[in-house]
């Protein structure tokens, strides 16, 4: 009877198989199609996971080593070392979960929000892994996508793919906002209480005769290159100095100077 063996030494997942079964496992379907996305590496019986997986890849791996085990007859044991781990890591985040739900609860003007984590340094993100709870702020009121929040624990917390992340259906961002709700508070200026933007203020100040002549030579020499005509112009509505002359061969100097002169260059 085939007999597998789940560990965990510590730093990775091991898997070890009898040697006759460690020389056809890498060539099987069950391998190919199932397993191999979460093995690093194999010496000879022992296959080792890969560094970056969590404690729900080990359940997935556990769920699939069973299921191939029975096809096969065999047995699959799972080492206290394993089943410790694993449930170490699942009361560890419930209790993050909870912590989440009693501060939302606790004090409704409490408003922690997560921040474009790419943004803040790598010192801050290391204290930050070793601390119990963490509060960000962020100026930004609505992130750009799900992956900007807190993404350095998306695959053990929350077990979502990137895929899944950046295009959710209906339901499953449905399933994402409630699995985030404990740690994710999103306000606006209307709750903060901050007075609305004042209107605009349209100043009107039209070109002078010089200054058309300049935008007509920009427009005509940037005409296939529409990011190199738009530099051009702001550099004219800042000061005409500012624009490359090469592009602009053929001017008076004369007309130069009374551009420079309107916008204070």
């Amino acid at each position: 009877m085939t007999e597998w063996l789940l560990d965990y030494d510590g730093a990775a997942l091991t898997l070890r198989v009898p040697e006759g079964a460690a020389e056809t496992l890498p060539y099987s379907a069950f391998y190919k199609l199932s397993l191999r996305r979460y093995i690093a590496k194999q010496e000879g019986g022992l296959f080792t996971g890969k560094p970056a997986l969590t404690h729900l890849d080990f359940q997935r791996v556990i769920a699939l080593c069973e299921k191939e085990c029975a096809r096969q007859g065999g047995a699959l044991t799972v080492s206290p070392a394993l089943a410790e781990y694993i449930q170490g890591r699942g009361n560890y985040l419930a209790q993050r979960f909870r912590l989440g739900v009693e501060i939302k609860n606790r004090e409704e003007k409490l408003l922690p929000r997560f921040r474009e984590y790419q943004s803040i340094v790598n010192a801050a993100m290391a204290l930050a892994a070793q601390s119990v709870y963490l509060t960000a702020l962020t100026g930004t009121p609505v992130p750009n996508s799900y992956l900007d929040l807190f993404p350095n624990e998306y695959d053990e917390f929350f077990g979502f793919s990137d895929v899944l992340l950046r295009h959710p259906t209906p339901a499953e961002m449905e399933t994402v906002n409630k699995r985030l709700q404990p740690f994710f508070c999103r306000t606006t200026k209307e709750h903060l209480e901050v007075p609305p933007a004042l209107p605009d203020r349209i100043l009107t100040c039209p070109a002078s005769v010089e200054e058309n002549r300049l935008l007509d030579l920009l427009v005509q020499k940037c005409r296939g290159n529409k990011l190199a005509l738009f530099l051009q112009i702001l550099q004219l509505e800042s000061n005409p100095r500012l624009c490359s002359k090469s592009w602009i061969s053929g001017i008076s100097s004369t007309c130069w100077t009374a551009a420079a002169r309107r916008s204070g260059g």
